[in-house]
């Protein structure tokens, strides 16, 4: 019992520590109206499809002490006990929005969902781009289904 007294101070410290400056008003940026897309992006010609897009979305497992009573909710597929957390970040590497605290059963797309209906806000014309695990929605780009990407992997593999 005491271990779980000194993880969950252990914890609460943490929390405390990257909800609040220093670390938080340096590497969290929200976006505005003025924000501008990544000059590497913005000036090259290869990522000249990427011109509206303000970043890059994906879920996180983070690995979670809870009680025993709470453990079929956060199990998540891969078998620990987990918070799926959904990040945006920026192509500056700054997080955009934190979406964390949901049961490690939840999928991805159930957490963009609430993200979506409840407080984040993409600009009109703007998209983030999510993988397969998203849906496609006008605010985000995701692959295509069934496309290989990454050719030189497939053709190393010894069948489709």
């Amino acid at each position: 019992m005491k271990l779980n007294s000194c993880l969950h101070r252990y914890f609460k410290k943490i929390l405390i520590a990257m909800s609040s400056p220093p670390f938080y008003t340096s590497q969290v940026r929200f976006p505005t109206a003025s924000t501008q897309i990544a000059a590497a992006i913005d000036g090259s010609p290869c990522f000249r499809f990427f011109r509206d897009c303000i970043g890059a979305v994906d879920g996180t497992h983070i690995h979670a002490f809870i009680r025993q009573e709470n453990h079929p909710n956060m199990r998540n597929r891969k078998g620990f006990l987990s918070q799926n957390c959904l990040f945006i970040c920026d192509f500056d590497f700054f997080f955009t929005y934190a979406l964390t605290g949901w049961d490690g059963s939840m999928a991805n797309a159930a957490l963009w969902v609430t993200a979506r209906t409840s407080d984040l806000r993409i600009l009109e014309g703007k998209y983030v781009l999510g993988d397969a695990g998203f849906a496609l929605f006008e605010t985000t780009l995701v692959p295509y289904r069934g496309v290989r990407y990454h050719l030189r992997e497939w053709r190393q593999a010894r069948s489709p």
